[in-house]
């Protein structure tokens, strides 16, 4: 048997924050960036995935991320803000948190130790730049702003992926926001061309198209009337 993750960044997101995330999850830990950490793992998490179904375009290697991955970060970054809490000094300055380090332990040691291709090394650890940085414990921080698809030009949209603000910690928030997500996941959010998209399409299309084919009743001869298959 295998768990297939689902399809699409909202998708992705829908099932970490109704499955892994909840709301004593988010209470665990009084440090201030604790929250903004989680989304921002999470939403690594979903991108990574999710650019597996671009083929060589998305990975060199197509490599079986999974929930484990998200887990072991999210239980590091835990650790790493317990410590930080439970040190001898309570002021802000030793609360305050070293990226570099979180990113490490994200980007080489947990996803890492699954990556065998020094270019898709150099691909995730561009990801951990982008979004394991300083930025994040702002206000609303944007990680891409795109323009989400519709049927004409007027209807078009420019939509922000970012982590939303929620004064009180209330995980239905982060889900009313993962709502708003597109559907249709533009190329753009991955760092990829729109041209991407269409060799994925093309792809996706062909295989349907061959599992069909393969569906069909086989030839069988010397035997007369309707056979079995014919009815099928």
């Amino acid at each position: 048997m295998t768990n297939e993750p689902p399809k699409g960044i909202k998708a992705g997101l829908f099932k970490t924050f109704t499955t892994i995330i909840t709301q004593d999850f988010l209470d665990k830990i009084e440090h201030p960036s604790w929250r903004a950490l989680v989304f921002t793992i999470c939403f690594l998490h979903s991108i990574v995935i999710e650019r597996r179904k671009f083929g060589p375009l998305g990975w060199c290697v197509p490599y079986e991320f999974n929930n484990s991955d998200l887990e072991a970060s999210l239980a590091y970054v835990e650790k790493y803000l317990t410590n930080l809490m439970q040190g001898p000094a309570t002021n802000m300055q030793a609360l305050s948190i070293n990226t570099n380090v979180i990113k490490y332990m994200t980007c080489e040691v947990q996803y890492g130790g699954r990556i065998t291709d020094n270019l898709d090394r150099e691909l995730f650890n561009a990801y951990g730049d982008d979004y394991i940085k300083e930025g994040i414990f702002g206000n609303e921080h944007t990680f891409i702003e795109i323009i989400s698809e519709g049927t004409g030009t007027a209807t078009k949209e420019r939509f922000k992926y970012k982590i939303p603000t929620n004064p009180n910690n209330e995980i239905s928030k982060y889900r009313e926001y993962i709502d708003m997500i597109p559907a249709v996941d533009n190329p753009e959010v991955f760092g990829l061309h729109p041209n991407a998209d269409l060799t994925f399409r093309l792809k996706e299309s062909l295989e349907m198209i061959n599992t069909l084919q393969e569906t069909r009743p086989k030839d069988s001869g010397g035997s007369s009337g309707v056979s079995k298959d014919d009815m099928v």
